[in-house]
């Protein structure tokens, strides 16, 4: 990816705090996950870490994807008011 004030933004600047609500859903996802690799042989082990790390790799993406497009539409949109 290029050079981008954007990413800059994401990356250093914002700091989103999550909610309870998402505390208790990611520990309840975490136990799971915990408990599921357990039951898994080593070879099944191996390839789901990876096929966990690609997944992850693809969500971080997607989320990147998606705070660039909305900041680029709230600063599309601050223009707009700015002109009328």
């Amino acid at each position: 990816m290029k050079k981008s004030i954007i990413k800059d933004i994401l990356d250093k600047y914002v700091n989103i705090k999550v909610t309870k609500d998402y505390q208790k859903v990611l520990s309840i996802s975490c136990d799971a996950h915990r408990e599921f690799n357990k039951k898994l042989s080593p070879e099944l082990l191996k390839s789901h870490e990876k096929l966990m790390e690609v997944h992850d790799a693809s969500w971080l993406e997607e989320t990147d994807a998606y705070f660039f497009e909305g900041f680029k539409l709230g600063l599309r949109i601050g223009i707009e008011c700015m002109d009328e």
